[in-house]
């Protein structure tokens, strides 16, 4: 059968048709190079060192700049070497057994340690992707170096180590709370001392209802009132009861200061630590009963009971010294000293005696002229002593007698002895035991005996 010849129509068609699929062809090629240009300049220009490999031989096949400039090995180094020559020796068995597992598309292969050109070992974190380069099965391998990233988590997790051991040493429980934009607190850390606190483990306390659970029900408005402040951002200590497991009160100091957020403009976490101060308030209401008792004790002396720091500032003194002096607590409130008590003209005499105490002597009683806040002068008799510190004298404590009346006495004893001095009569006075105390100057006359030859003899011998 003979073919028959094209039509000049036809063969125009064909020309056509060709010349078109030759455009699109060259267009074709055109934009595959274009394409590895861009590929090129983008695989040159990332900052974070790229290279390709060849997955048989591990050769370098391709590094960009930043791969150049981050490990300092030139681009002709890079392309001289495989990847293991970047791998420190004892890395490079795991490294094999990685290159035989990689398969086609992404693979995140985590953190491997890297050796640059001055030696100095690097963490980086490897992501890469298989491709044909070259005619060649390769890997495009993408390192960002998470050296100081490691760095600082690992002297996080060692600060926060070290702040959970002092936290165990210094306080009993130290605890992280997470705050939900909710207002939900959940519950991120606390140290193990929280077992040896309240007997709970801390999956316990959370199926309980968490930290709240424990509060004593006649403290549950303190905690409260804590946790407003720290959602308010601000700090807040306080204290409170809790109950234990073993249905124990034990008392908890509180610390806590919230973790504001500036960009959720919110409190986004509390932290704090707790301490038992159980044996502190033990003490503090031991010495609470006893200064109560004390002070009841020295209400009901008629004597003034006082002390005062080493200046002879008063700090406490009976309810007898504001009868006594007729000061008021408006008064007490403003301060005042001992030395103002004192009249003017023995308050030198005053102040070395103070001194000659707070040094160790000891004076015994030391008589004044005592000066009541109206003026009024009367005599007493002060006994005091230094109080100590540890090894430091810091104050006096002692009585304050009022001597009115025994003053007034012996001033009515000497009159009256007097008088019987003088007396023309013959005075005779005996003790209970009938033995002769006193006779007066007209018994001498009239008896012929002297004082001193009749004194403690019975007035039978006349």
């Amino acid at each position: 059968m003979m073919s028959t010849k094209p039509t000049y129509a036809e063969l125009v068609k064909r020309v056509i048709e060709f010349e078109k699929a030759e455009s699109e062809r060259r267009e074709a090629l055109c934009a595959l190079q274009e394409s590895k240009v861009r590929y090129r300049d983008l695989f040159v220009s990332i900052p974070n060192p790229m290279w390709i490999y060849d997955i048989k031989s591990l050769a370098f096949l391709a590094v960009n700049d930043a791969a150049i400039s981050h490990y300092g090995y030139s681009r002709e180094e890079f392309l001289s070497m495989t990847i293991k020559d970047i791998r420190p020796v004892e890395d490079v068995p795991r490294l094999l057994d990685n290159v035989d597992q990689v398969s086609d598309g992404l693979d995140k292969a985590g953190v491997w340690r890297h050796i640059k050109k001055d030696r100095r070992v690097i963490d980086v974190e490897i992501t890469s992707h298989t491709l044909m380069y070259e005619q060649r099965m390769a890997e495009m391998v993408l390192a960002q170096d998470v050296t100081e990233q490691r760095r600082t988590e690992q002297a996080l997790r060692e600060s926060e180590r070290r702040y959970r051991a002092v936290s165990e040493l210094t306080s009993d429980y130290a605890y992280s709370y997470r705050v939900e934009p909710h207002g939900e607190l959940v519950n991120e850390w606390t140290t193990g001392a929280l077992t040896r606190v309240t007997g709970y483990s801390r999956k316990e306390l959370q199926s309980l209802g968490g930290w709240e659970y424990l509060i004593h029900p006649d403290d549950i408005t303190v905690a409260q009132d804590q946790l407003q402040a720290l959602l308010s951002n601000r700090e807040k200590t306080v204290e409170y009861r809790i109950i234990t497991k073993d249905r124990h009160l034990r008392w908890m100091r509180d610390y806590s200061r919230p973790v504001w957020n500036a960009a959720e403009k919110r409190v986004t976490h509390i932290e704090g630590a707790i301490q038992d101060i159980t044996e502190r308030k033990q003490v503090e209401d031991a010495v609470r009963e006893s200064e109560e008792k004390y002070k009841e004790l020295a209400d009901a002396l008629p004597q003034i009971v006082f002390e005062s720091d080493a200046s002879g500032k008063l700090t406490y003194v009976n309810k007898n010294a504001f009868d006594l002096f007729g000061y008021t607590s408006e008064d007490w409130d403003k301060g005042l000293n001992t030395l103002e008590m004192i009249i003017p003209e023995e308050r030198d005499r005053a102040i070395q005696n103070i001194q000659m105490i707070m040094n160790g002597n000891i004076l015994g009683g030391v008589e004044y002229t005592a000066l009541n806040k109206n003026g009024t002068r009367f005599p007493v008799v002060v006994h005091s002593k230094r109080f100590m510190r540890g090894d430091r004298p810091i104050g006096l404590r002692g009585l304050i007698i009022d001597f009115s009346e025994i003053k007034k006495m012996e001033t009515d004893l000497k009159r009256r002895t007097m008088a019987m001095d003088q007396s023309t009569e013959t005075i005779v006075i005996t003790d209970t035991n009938g033995l002769i105390t006193y006779v007066n100057p007209a018994f001498e006359k009239t008896t012929g005996y002297s004082q001193e030859a009749v004194l403690g003899k019975n007035p039978r011998i006349l």
